[in-house]
């Protein structure tokens, strides 16, 4: 059996949290965590695993390697810390549905900015979690510069700069 108990950011317990491991199997919710039962027959030979929890809702998410040894309960700790895996993608174009190329995006509050390629299209760090709503801005010279909130993920967004006059 491993036994594992979910902290939050503030080092608090966490009762919400969703827990699965990498071999998969169910995770019993027990007083103060959460528990697998771990048949030998399906342990990997280097007896090595890794458990997950989330908090989708609060946007965190917790990883944990286990090594496991000779001990037949062993307890892990996990703590959660904010999800910030997610990229924002997507396209700049015109009014008129055409790619802005060499336009700059950036998420306010971050210092990374990325040139829009020749069609138009971007990526970059959202530092957020997938569907997390982040503040997106994008300028280009003779364009009016526009900040939008979009969900950061695999989605890709449209931003339309308008010409300035």
């Amino acid at each position: 059996r491993l036994r594992i108990t979910v902290l939050g950011p503030d080092g608090t317990p966490v009762e919400e949290a969703r827990v699965w491991s990498s071999i998969g199997g169910e995770a019993k919710q027990v007083a103060g965590g959460w528990e697998f039962t771990i048949p030998r027959a399906t342990l990997p030979m280097e007896r090595r695993l890794t458990v997950f929890a989330s908090v989708e809702a609060a946007f965190l998410l917790g990883i944990a390697p286990v090594q496991l040894g000779r001990d037949g309960n062993p307890n892990v700790t996990l703590r959660l810390l904010p999800d910030t895996s997610a990229p924002l993608r997507g396209i700049v174009t015109d009014g008129s549905s055409r790619a802005i190329a060499g336009a700059t995006v950036t998420i306010a509050g971050f210092p990374n900015e990325v040139p829009t390629g020749s069609d138009g299209s971007f990526e970059l760090p959202a530092h957020a979690a997938p569907g997390q709503q982040v503040q997106a801005h994008v300028e280009k010279r003779g364009y009016r510069p526009v900040t939008e909130w979009h969900p950061a993920g695999p989605a890709p967004v449209t931003i339309i700069l308008e010409v300035e006059r």
